[in-house]
């Protein structure tokens, strides 16, 4: 008999508490706290609370509310109503690494482990710059420079791009053959800007994605950092990717794989890139009968991930092989499904397991295994 039930919401990157009470609307009164989560559960067996946690070094966090929420129940039913379920595991039960792992770090992580068939998806980029009509691309020219255009140039890049540049370069605007748009601005070395909150710079680059395209309805904050800058200004860089048929998008038209970076420096936006293929629909290739497990994806590519470790490895460490896949099976941080554009001129999305081994990032074709692309975090 079920008592109780629960889902985990597992966050793209770490946030603040303070940051947290930010994002939900609240005061900020935890701004000195240095804590960060990583993932958020709801259960029926508590339906005034809601509990944050932080998976790499196990604190979590309760937050309860005035009364009980009807959203708990609801939220954890809708999960269950998916028609296509996936078979999610522990990695140390996945490949019996209890005992392996005694005098190393935990690996209790969750991840999937099986995938249903998933069809390939036709895109159509935003922008298309070969078209005979460009008033398209004019409308994102106005957007950038506004009542200036007159002091506007108009370039092609070798790759058919098309850039805008405002006087001396103190503006750019790169609409690229691949269908992305790059907007930058210089700021003159020395300026001392006016900071803004991260309420606020969430606010200002909604906006730019709005002027530039508007937000797909899947869009969600991926990665968000901030620092401060040579002049002492606080510089937010916030990152966002989309779903198509509620799998999230990876390109490699931006830094990341992310597919829109909004870089803000100060109160003003410096660097804005996004990349958005729209669904037109899916197909399926008939001789592909069943998709790789990710103990299949690990067999077919064992030399390479194992390769790739060993390169990083103190040279004075000497391990067995055994002994470094049990590092590698214990560092293994993230696992899902996901869309894959292969390269700028590709008009369809590839199903792909996205595999997270220590700092090393790996994409793998969903039916062949086949290695599309790695690289360092």
């Amino acid at each position: 008999m079920v008592k109780s039930r629960a889902v985990r919401f597992k966050m793209p990157f770490d946030m603040t508490l303070g940051d947290m009470q930010t994002m939900l609307g609240l005061d900020n009164t935890l701004s000195s706290r240095t804590e960060t989560i990583n993932s958020i559960l709801v259960s029926t067996h508590d339906l005034s609370s809601v509990y944050f946690g932080n998976e790499s070094t196990s604190e979590y966090y309760k937050m309860t509310g005035m009364g009980l929420s009807d959203h708990i129940e609801k939220s954890i039913s809708s999960v269950e109503k998916k028609e296509n379920i996936i078979e999610y595991r522990r990695m140390e039960d996945l490949f019996a690494l209890q005992a392996s792992l005694e005098d190393q770090k935990q690996n209790n992580n969750i991840f999937p482990i099986t995938s249903m068939l998933v069809d390939f998806a036709n895109v159509i980029p935003e922008i298309n710059v070969k078209s005979s009509d460009d008033s398209t691309l004019r409308s994102y020219a106005n957007k950038a420079f506004g009542k200036q255009f007159n002091f506007v140039k108009k370039m092609k890049d070798v790759d058919d791009s098309i850039i805008y540049l405002y006087g001396y370069a103190n503006k750019a605007l790169r609409l690229g053959s691949d269908g992305s748009i790059q907007f930058t601005e210089r700021i003159q070395p020395g300026s001392k800007l006016d900071s803004i909150s991260l309420e606020e710079a969430l606010q200002l680059a909604m906006n730019y994605i709005d002027q530039y395209g508007g937000a797909p309805s899947s869009l969600y904050l991926a990665n968000y950092t901030m620092r401060q800058d040579n002049d002492d200004n606080l510089v937010y860089i916030l990152e966002f990717d989309y779903r198509i048929r509620d799998l999230p998008v990876l390109t490699d038209s931006i830094d990341n794989g992310h597919s829109i970076r909004v870089e803000i420096v100060g109160n003003q936006v410096t660097n804005f890139v996004r990349a958005i293929h729209r669904y037109k629909d899916s197909f399926m290739l008939d001789y592909y009968r069943r998709a790789l497990t990710i103990n299949e994806i690990l067999d077919r590519n064992g030399n390479r991930i194992q390769g790739d470790y060993e390169a990083k490895l103190n040279q004075d460490i000497q391990l067995s092989e055994d002994e470094i896949w049990t590092r590698i099976l214990g560092d293994i941080s993230n696992v899902e499904l996901a869309y894959y554009v292969v390269d700028s001129n590709t008009k369809y999305l590839y199903p792909v397991w996205k595999v997270d081994v220590g700092k090393t990032s790996y994409v793998f074709r969903l039916y062949d295994g086949r290695l599309l692309k790695s690289h360092d975090n």
